[in-house]
């Protein structure tokens, strides 16, 4: 079965998309970052098309194979859900499951938020509806250095000084850890990495791991869910850096709701452990 790529236009650039599968029943993959392109997702939620799925998805904000955009008012919520709406109607679809990771789950509950008629189900992976308890989450983790370790990452990230060794190396131990736990990054991931385009993921989230300075810094979405009825799957790794307590603050608010937690995984429990984590998948969607 092979990926079919095709361009759609949004206002005056062209977003690459993808579709996988030829089955009925429709999944719109919303890759995370911001500014990853989507091919991460894509290719670990492949086994879905066997189960009679089609995937569709795109490469957001001008990464991957998408034409780049100018940043000045592009790497916003609002033209996110444009691009999105953009791709829903060129697939002609009336209804369809939704598939957020990461700041994907965010653009996704905005869109079930706004157009709930048209989601059947919606899956919220390893996200949050709450920047600030994001944020405490965060600074658990930064709470686990000595604080000397703790006073040099903020050095570095006041000097814009990012790429110095001992940055790098801090960081990477916290990745190891509440990223991805696994010995080897996947190929998947490290390809959609090259394609990242950063200046969206600055403007939105975070120039570092673990601070969020962004316009994402101000998403607080929990006084809104209990009007929403879309089924939706919460779904999280273990020890992600997105704490279990942000599932669990979203549950409370959110009716219809079910939370499954993918037991020794962190930021990619489909990378780091897809049986578990595809058999919480397939049981909501019932197949």
């Amino acid at each position: 079965m092979d990926i079919i790529k095709q361009k759609v236009s949004v206002g005056s650039y062209k977003a690459m998309t993808y579709r996988y599968g030829d089955g009925d029943n429709v999944i719109i993959l919303l890759s995370g970052g911001p500014g990853l392109s989507c091919e991460y997702l894509l290719e670990s939620h492949k086994p879905l098309a066997e189960k009679g799925f089609t995937l569709i998805s795109w490469d957001q904000f001008g990464s991957g194979e998408s034409e780049a955009v100018p940043s000045d008012g592009f790497y916003t919520i609002e033209h996110a859900l444009d691009e999105m709406k953009h791709v829903v109607e060129h697939f002609h679809l009336k209804k369809f499951y939704v598939l957020g990771h990461s700041w994907g789950g965010m653009l996704g509950l905005d869109y079930c938020l706004r157009y709930p008629k048209h989601v059947e189900g919606f899956i919220a992976a390893n996200t949050s509806f709450s920047a600030s308890c994001l944020q405490r989450s965060c600074d658990r983790i930064r709470g686990t250095l000595d604080i000397d370790t703790q006073f040099m990452l903020m050095r570095h990230e006041a000097e814009g000084t990012l790429k110095d060794e001992e940055y790098v190396a801090v960081m990477g131990e916290l990745k190891s850890k509440y990223v991805c736990r696994l010995p080897k990054t996947p190929d998947a991931f490290v390809r959609s990495a090259e394609g990242w385009n950063f200046d969206a993921c600055v403007a939105l989230g975070a120039r570092s791991f673990a601070t969020y300075t962004g316009s994402l810094r101000n998403y607080e979405r929990i006084d809104q869910l209990s009007g929403m009825r879309v089924p939706t799957l919460l779904i999280q790794g273990e020890y992600d850096f997105i704490m279990p307590d942000n599932v669990a603050l979203a549950h409370a608010h959110l009716p219809n709701s079910t939370v499954r937690i993918v037991l020794d995984c962190s930021h990619l429990p489909f990378f780091e452990d897809p049986e578990q984590y595809m058999e919480a998948i397939e049981e909501f969607l019932d197949v």
